[in-house]
């Protein structure tokens, strides 16, 4: 019980002395005053995509030449990474991140360590993984690109796929059943997947419902996606 005072004790002790120090950098124009959470997620997710170089680019096949099921219709890219593959920065996201939110009074303590409010702000009242969509989070707000996602796709089938095999059963069978649709969706169904993705990603954005009518009827070769809208085929920046 000492230690967890002294403890207390320590962290109320670096705040108060994170506060001067803010104070200090304000009067230098090199933080910025109080905002509300709201504001400073969106000024702070602004500013990630920004820094990164976010774009979303089209991948259009020629003309009467059907989208390929493993050929996402837009890819992502963080077009600012230098000497680095431009299609993973999740690491990259989460950096400038954390630099950001030093920006602003009450977010930083020292070091790594950051307050609650920072990481509310940073992965938003879901407490959601990068891409989720929550729009009240700075990570959540920042869409994953294809690649990204079929490594995501890659762990999942073989974490599944063991544990299906472990579980035996009924409960073993609907484990390698979902992660063979994972497997799918990392090489033969890539491209549909990811626009699913998009397409929830941007709906989530716009606090709008979500509702995707891909499920394991397509491993049985019942291909239940709609036709894409010009819209999703053409992309545009990131927004």
């Amino acid at each position: 019980m000492a230690k967890e005072y002294e403890r207390s004790g320590l962290l109320k002790t670096r705040f108060g002395e994170s506060v001067k120090e803010h104070r200090k950098k304000v009067s230098k124009g090199e933080a910025t005053l109080s905002r509300s959470p709201a504001d400073i997620q969106k000024e702070v997710t602004k500013t990630v995509k920004e820094s990164l170089g976010l774009r979303r680019y089209p991948n259009t096949p020629p003309p009467g030449i059907k989208q390929k099921a493993n050929v996402p219709s837009t890819s992502v890219m963080a077009t600012n990474l230098t000497g680095k593959d431009q299609r993973f920065f999740g690491e990259e996201a989460s950096a400038l991140t954390n630099q950001a939110l030093k920006k602003y009074s009450g977010m930083h303590v020292s070091g790594n360590q950051f307050t609650s409010a920072a990481r509310n702000i940073k992965y938003g009242i879901t407490g959601g993984a990068m891409g989720s969509g929550d729009p009240t989070g700075v990570m959540t707000s920042i869409p994953i690109s294809s690649d990204m996602q079929r490594t995501q796709n890659k762990m999942k089938a073989a974490i599944l796929g063991l544990g299906g095999y472990a579980a035996g059963g009924p409960t073993g069978s609907i484990l390698k059943a979902v992660g063979s649709k994972h497997l799918s969706d990392a090489y033969l169904t890539s491209g549909t997947a990811y626009d699913d993705y998009t397409k929830k990603f941007k709906a989530k954005q716009a606090g709008k419902k979500f509702t995707s009518d891909r499920n394991l009827f397509g491993l049985l070769g019942f291909d239940q996606h709609k036709k894409k809208t010009k819209k999703d085929t053409l992309g545009g920046e990131i927004e």
